[in-house]
């Protein structure tokens, strides 16, 4: 969509009804191949009645996937602009909580993107992406948002088969916030940038029972590894 377009859209609130409209009524045959890739990819990973964390669901196509698996889904966004599209998408059809997680509750601050998909609490993840990586978006605005764990989450909605995590660079903070073994995770890394922290992320998972490893690289919803690796094995193709 132009850009100026949709700033206009943004300013007189009506971004979300056009895009809704246009989601319900015309797809583009792209956006009809990449939904459609999407459940094949998840179908794999889920099954009906399973319970979904959606971490960083932001506009909600993951949360739309997995409700159309037949899943019952807890999607959690702090950013206010997909947080209001998503209540208006599913209302509810999906349980809609507008609060960030990390490795203790509490509050901090959100840095506000000019791309929503690159909004980050982590002020480290920004400055290594923001000079090459992502060298076009911005993070002028922040907000202070409520913060909680998803021990105690699981305490409230109970524990997840499945939990996606994409916090743009936050994703270790979020799992800090975990000490108990849960169902199949996963998370985003950004690499070569953050390397580290994703190893220690797959450290922190062992660490609460045993695990086994794969990826997709970027939006091919397809697994690179024909097996499953232990984690020392995947660390070291890194």
């Amino acid at each position: 969509m132009n850009k100026i377009i949709y700033n206009i859209l943004q300013q007189v609130d009506l971004y979300d009804h056009f895009k809704l409209f246009k989601d319900k009524y015309f797809k583009n045959e792209q956006e009809k191949i990449n939904e459609q890739k999407r459940c094949d990819f998840y179908s794999t990973l889920i099954k009906k009645n399973d319970l979904c964390f959606d971490i960083g669901a932001n506009y909600g196509n993951r949360s739309e996937v997995f409700l159309k698996l037949g899943a019952k889904v807890i999607a959690f966004e702090p950013q206010p602009k997909p947080l209001r599209f998503l209540k208006r998408k599913f209302n509810s059809s999906i349980t809609i909580v507008d609060k960030a997680l990390g490795s203790k509750p509490g509050k901090s601050n959100l840095f506000i993107s000019s791309a929503s998909t690159l909004t980050s609490m982590s002020e480290e993840w920004i400055e290594k992406v923001k000079t090459r990586r992502f060298k076009q978006a911005n993070w002028n605005n922040k907000i202070e948002v409520e913060v909680t764990t998803l021990d105690q989450m699981i305490n409230e909605y109970g524990k997840p088969d499945f939990c996606k995590i994409d916090v743009e660079g936050f994703e270790l903070e979020v799992l800090k916030g975990l000490k108990q073994k849960i169902g199949t995770i996963s998370f985003e890394f950004t690499i070569p940038e953050f390397i580290d922290k994703a190893i220690d992320c797959i450290k922190h998972l062992n660490s609460l029972g045993q695990i086994i490893c794969n990826y997709s690289p970027g939006e091919t919803l397809k697994f690179s590894l024909d097996k499953w690796l232990s984690p020392n094995d995947f660390i070291t193709l890194y």
